[in-house]
C-alpha cells in the first residue's frame, strides 16, 4: 500500500485472500455440529469434539472465562448498563437499581439474563430468517439484486458465474503427465478456523457476532467499534473463519494466527450450508488491495483524490473513514468499489472447484518451466503435509 507498484490484475493472487463468514453463529444450542471448539492451535491430537445443546451453566461458564483474564467485573458493568438489561428487568418485573446490584452479588441472575438473551436466536426457525436476512443485505451491499427469500439461491448464482469466469482466468486441461497430480488435489478440501486470543474456556460459550454481543453488553466485539467494519462495510453482524486446505481424511490442524492462539471450526456440513466465502475485508488496506486488484480505474480517481505521495495517501485514506465529514467524492467512488464485492464471493463448494483447479494450473506451468521444482512439488503433496508448505510454496511458484 505504501509503494507505487502497480498490481498484475491478470495475476490472480489476490484469491488466495480469503474468509468464510457465517452468519450469527451460535455454538450453544443453536449449532450443534461443531468440531475442535478446544484447541491450542499447536497439536490437532488436542481438538476436542464437542456437541453443547443446552445454556446449562452458561453463566459460571461466562464467568470463569472472563475472570482468567480479570475482566468480570467490567463486563458485569457493562451488561448492567446495556439496553437489553433494561428490557430484561423491567419485562421480569424487577427494580433496574435493585437487579443491577444483584447481578454483581452472584451468577442466578446472570444465568437469566444469558438464557433470555440467546432465546432470542435460540430456534432453528428464528436462527434461519436471520442468517437469510443478513446474507441478502451483505450481497446486496455487495452490488447483488436479491429477491426476498431467495438469497441463497442468489449466492449460488453469483458463485457460479464468479466460477466460471476465474476458471477462464486460468485454464487447466488435463495431460497424462498431471495424472498424479490431478489425483491428489482432488483430495484436497478447505477447511475453516476462527483464531481468538481468549481464554479457551470461551470456546464453551455460544459465538454469536460482533453486533449480537454489543447487543448482550452494550460495548460488542472488536469488529463493533471499528468505522470500516461497522460503517462502511456493516459486516459486524457475520461470524468469520480464515479459509486454509487440508487432504480430505486429514484431522483438521489448526494454526496460531495474529488473530490468537486458540481456535474452532465448524463441520465441513455446515459450513456448506449456512457458510458462504468472499474477500478478505477487515482493514482498510484490504479494500485497497481490492480495488487495485478489481476496479483499478476506480482506484486510480480514489489515487488522484489522495495526497501527492504514498504516505500521505495512506492517511488521507485511513482517515476518510474516521473523518467527520468524509470526502465526498471519495466517498462515492468508495461505495462503487464495494458494489463490486460481488465478484468474489463463492459457495464453499465452488470455492473448493476454484482451489483444485488454481493448483492444477501452476503446477502445469511448474511442471512446463522448471521440472526440477515441479519434481519436488509432488514430493511435497505426496507428504500430505499441506500447512505450511503448501499453499504458499504453490502461489510463489
Amino acid at each position: 500500500f505504501h509503494s507505487d507498484e502497480k498490481v498484475d490484475v491478470k495475476d490472480h493472487e489476490y484469491l488466495y485472500r480469503y474468509l468464510l463468514t457465517i452468519f450469527l453463529v451460535s455454538v450453544c444450542a443453536l449449532v450443534k455440529p461443531i468440531e475442535a471448539l478446544a484447541s491450542s492451535g499447536i497439536s490437532s491430537s488436542q481438538n476436542a469434539a464437542t456437541e453443547l445443546c443446552s445454556f446449562e451453566g452458561i453463566a459460571q461458564r461466562f464467568a470463569e472465562m472472563v475472570d482468567r483474564s480479570r475482566n468480570y467485573p467490567r463486563q458485569l458493568e457493562l451488561i448492567a448498563a446495556s439496553k437489553a438489561f433494561k428490557v430484561f428487568a423491567r419485562k421480569h418485573g424487577l427494580g433496574l437499581d435493585d437487579a443491577q446490584e444483584e447481578l454483581k452479588k452472584g451468577e442466578a441472575l446472570l444465568q437469566r439474563y444469558l438464557e433470555w438473551n440467546f432465546a432470542r436466536v435460540a430456534s432453528p426457525e428464528t436462527l434461519k430468517k436471520l442468517q437469510e436476512g443478513e446474507l441478502r443485505a451483505s450481497l446486496m451491499r455487495h452490488g447483488v439484486e436479491v429477491p426476498l427469500g431467495e438469497a441463497r439461491q442468489t449466492l449460488k448464482k453469483i458463485s457460479a458465474a464468479n466460477l466460471k469466469r476465474e476458471l477462464l482466468a486460468f485454464p487447466y486441461k488435463s495431460v497424462p503427465e498431471m495424472r498424479e497430480a490431478e489425483r491428489i488435489i482432488k483430495s484436497i478440501r478447505p477447511f475453516f478456523t476462527h483464531n481468538t486470543n481468549v481464554d479457551p474456556m470461551a470456546l464453551e460459550l455460544p459465538v454469536v457476532s460482533s453486533r449480537q454481543l454489543r447487543i448482550l453488553n452494550g460495548e460488542g466485539g472488536i469488529n463493533s467499534q471499528t468505522t470500516f467494519t461497522n460503517g462502511f462495510l456493516k459486516s459486524d453482524n457475520h461470524v468469520f473463519f480464515s479459509v486454509f486446505l487440508k487432504f480430505k481424511d486429514q484431522i483438521d490442524g489448526g494454526r496460531i494466527t495474529g488473530y490468537g492462539k486458540n481456535w474452532f471450526s465448524p463441520t465441513d456440513a455446515y459450513a456448506q450450508e449456512w457458510g458462504w466465502i468472499s474477500a478478505d475485508m477487515m482493514y482498510e488496506s484490504d479494500l485497497v488491495a481490492f480495488a487495485k486488484n478489481r476496479t483499478p480505474e476506480l482506484w486510480a480517481k480514489i489515487e488522484a483524490e489522495l495526497g501527492e505521495t504514498s504516505f500521505a495517501k495512506f492517511d488521507a485514506f485511513e482517515n476518510h473513514f474516521s473523518g467527520d465529514p468524509r470526502i465526498p467524492q471519495i466517498e462515492e467512488y468508495l461505495e462503487r468499489v464495494k458494489k463490486n464485492l460481488w465478484q468474489l464471493d463463492f459457495t464453499v463448494k465452488d470455492f473448493a472447484k476454484l482451489i483444485q483447479n488454481h493448483l492444477l494450473f501452476k503446477l502445469n506451468r511448474l511442471r512446463l518451466e522448471d521440472p526440477g521444482r515441479f519434481e519436488h512439488m509432488m514430493q511435497i503433496l505426496n507428504s500430505k503435509f499441506l500447512w505450511p508448505s503448501l499453499p504458499e510454496s504453490c502461489v510463489e511458484a
